[in-house]
């Protein structure tokens, strides 16, 4: 099997990972009004759980959003341009983005590092935080290759 292939498998998988904290969040959510309003007995985990499966959810799916470029583009200017500006701007918009992730990374990991650690657990549920907080880097990480990736596109 090739690179490519292990490469877009791996995106799949992260995309139903997220889509599976999605539907987490939604059923959490929904046990949580029928516990507070059917049973006077909430569950006190609840809001923590669904903001890590929210974060989860959204870092989850941006390496498929990124490769398959359906997130939101405003091309009002770029259509304006030539064939070989557009070009620069594709190149440009991904240096960028690789850019802000690299960034976002080296702010990532020496926090992901503390909770390592400290064996840092969340407040009510005591869940051990690092693998949530693993999402954020990992997904950053997949953003730079399908960044360079189309920049090698571009080039080829």
């Amino acid at each position: 099997m090739s690179t490519s292939r292990i490469f877009e498998k791996l995106i799949r998988s992260l995309l139903i990972l997220s889509s599976l904290a999605g539907f987490g969040m939604v059923l959490i959510v929904f046990l949580s009004v029928i516990q507070r309003y059917v049973l006077k007995s909430p569950l006190s985990f609840s809001e923590e759980l669904v903001g890590l499966l929210l974060c989860s959810m959204l870092f989850l799916s941006l390496p498929y959003i990124s490769n398959s470029e359906k997130h939101v583009k405003i091309n009002l200017v770029v259509n304006l341009l030539s064939d070989k500006a557009k070009l620069f701007a594709s190149i440009l918009s991904s240096l960028v983005m690789i850019t802000f992730c690299f960034w976002m990374l080296v702010e990532t990991i020496p926090w992901m590092d503390f909770a390592i650690r400290l064996n840092l657990k969340t407040e009510n549920s005591r869940l051990i935080l690092f693998p949530w907080m693993a999402v954020i880097p990992l997904a950053l990480l997949i953003n730079i290759f399908i960044s360079l990736k189309k920049i090698y596109k571009i080039y080829s």
